[in-house]
Formats: structure tokens, sequence, C-alpha cells
């Protein structure tokens, strides 16, 4: 497919206007694992792992839908987010991973990167 063949794909994807993400009731689909699978696997790395890449991914996700944040979380190391995902998990057994992502973003919030820092 030639070049000129994109251009009406590409003038459609940047006149799209952004979607809400959430519904007329302010609800959302989740895909997060649950406290109790969290803690059954605690003490396994794999488990670990698969509780930093989810934050991964829901910190790049809230990044890209949240205006004026370019970083909710402007750190480096990951451990003690991880670590906390894991606190609140064993607190609140009936709750998921999405629950605590959500404390989290709202004690981070004030402190976020609104945007890309110079250099």
């Amino acid at each position: 497919m030639g070049m000129r063949a994109w251009l009406p794909v590409a003038a459609l994807v940047l006149l799209a206007a952004p979607a809400e993400a959430r519904d007329k009731g302010g609800n959302y689909a989740v895909y997060a694992p649950s406290c109790e699978e969290v803690n059954a696997g605690a003490k396994e790395q794999a488990v670990r792992y698969g509780v930093l890449t989810w934050v991964q991914g829901f910190l790049t996700a809230f990044n890209y839908a949240k205006d004026e944040t370019w970083d909710i979380l402007p750190m480096d190391d990951l451990d003690p987010v991880v670590a906390g995902m894991f606190d609140y998990c064993r607190e609140n057994p009936k709750d998921d991973l999405a629950a605590a992502a959500e404390v989290m973003v709202e004690e981070f919030w004030s402190r976020r990167l609104k945007a890309l820092p110079p250099g």
C-alpha cells in the first residue's frame, strides 16, 4: 500500500475526538487480579513480577488518559510501589489491584509531573 493510501487513515486518526473512558454512570471494565489472588502468591517471584508489570501498564494508561499528567509517579524505583500494592491487598483482601492503584494515584496526584521535564 502506497503512502497516499494511508493519508485518509492518518487524517481520520488525527481528527478523531478523544473517547470518554467510562460510561455515563462512571463505570468502566476492570482487568485486574483480585487481592485474594495476589495474597495467595505473594511469596512467588512470578506473582511479584506480575504485579510490577500490571502497575507499569496501569501507570502508563493513567498518564496517557489524564490531562496535565506527564508522569503520575515521578520515580525510577517501583519496588516501594509494588510493596504498597501488596500491603493494600493484605489489608483489603476483597478488593483488587485496580482499587489499590486508585488509592496510589490519589496519594501521588499533587506531586505528579504535569509536563516532560526540560533537558
